[in-house]
């Protein structure tokens, strides 16, 4: 029978098995840890990943930008502002 934290309650009458529940715990908790482990390294990379796509896209927006000021900044050296509709 096990009990809460996990230990044999027969291992009394038999001190290996509380040896070998110590070591299946152990195991039990070592695959957890590399399992783990495998997701933040997966995780690390997806927000590198993400962290460079953003700053590409940052650095695009501001290039966008920069292009659509001086094709406004053309536009306005070409022609003047249009008046408002009569109805203003």
């Amino acid at each position: 029978m096990t009990g809460i934290d996990g230990f044999d309650a027969t291992a009394k009458e038999n001190p290996m098995s509380d040896g070998d529940a110590l070591a299946r715990r152990l195991e039990a908790v070592e695959a957890a840890l590399a399992h783990q482990e495998r997701t933040v390294g997966d995780l690390d990379r997806v927000v590198l990943d993400q962290w460079r796509r953003i700053e590409d896209l940052s650095r695009l927006v501001t290039k966008l930008t920069d292009q659509m000021r001086e094709a406004e900044g053309r536009l306005e050296a070409v022609a003047p502002p249009e008046p408002p509709p009569p109805h203003y």
